[in-house]
C-alpha cells in the first residue's frame, strides 16, 4: 500500500507518485484507493502523521467491509514505537488498540532481517511490529493462528552464521 516500482513484487500497488508510477502498475495513493475485499500489505513511511492517517483510513475501510460482510485484511509492518514521548506512540497505539486488530506481534531487534535492494539480508536495528487488522468475515474465514504466527516469525528470522537453524 506504500510501495514504489523499485520495491514492489506485485503487478498492482499503491504509491505516492501515481503520475510517474502508473506506467509500472501503481493505482495511486492508498488514501485514494478504496479496497472492499482482499488482503493488503502496508509498510508505511515511518512518519507518525502518515501512520495515524493510515490507521483511520483502514478502520473506515474495515467498518465498511463489516457492513457488507466482506473479507478485508491489512498486514502492517512498521517500527515497534514504544518511546514514551513524542508523536510516535499514539500513532502506533491507534493500530495496536484498534477493534479490528486480530494480532500484534513484536519481532526482536537483531533477530529478524529485511532484504535490501541488492537482495542481501539486512539485520533489523530496531524491534518491528507486525499487526493484522481484519474485518469480522476475514477473521472468521482466515484466522491468524499460532501456527501462522510461528511461520511468519520464522520467515523474518535470520539464519545463524554457519548453521541451517533459524535463530
Amino acid at each position: 500500500l506504500f510501495a514504489s516500482p523499485l520495491n514492489c513484487r506485485h503487478p498492482r500497488f499503491c504509491s505516492a507518485s501515481a503520475d510517474v508510477d502508473s506506467l509500472f502498475g501503481s493505482r495511486g495513493s492508498f488514501f485514494c484507493c478504496a479496497p472492499t475485499s482482499g488482503a493488503f500489505l502496508a509498510n508505511p513511511p515511518f512518519d507518525p502523521l502518515v501512520v495515524a492517517a493510515m490507521a483511520r483510513r483502514m478502520q473506515r475501510l474495515l467498518a465498511a467491509a463489516d457492513a457488507a460482510n466482506a473479507r478485508l485484511t491489512f498486514v502492517i509492518t512498521m517500527p515497534h514505537w514504544q518511546m514514551p514521548r513524542g508523536p510516535h506512540l499514539p500513532a502506533w497505539r491507534s493500530l495496536r488498540d484498534s477493534a479490528f486488530t486480530t494480532s500484534a506481534l513484536v519481532l526482536a531487534k537483531g533477530r529478524h532481517f529485511y532484504v535490501d535492494q541488492q537482495g542481501a539480508p539486512s539485520p533489523s536495528r530496531h524491534e518491528t511490529s507486525v499487526m493484522l487488522l481484519q474485518s469480522r468475515e476475514a477473521a472468521k474465514e482466515a484466522p491468524f493462528t499460532e501456527a501462522m504466527q510461528a511461520r511468519l516469525r520464522s520467515a523474518f528470522a535470520m539464519q545463524s552464521a554457519g548453521s541451517d537453524e533459524t535463530s
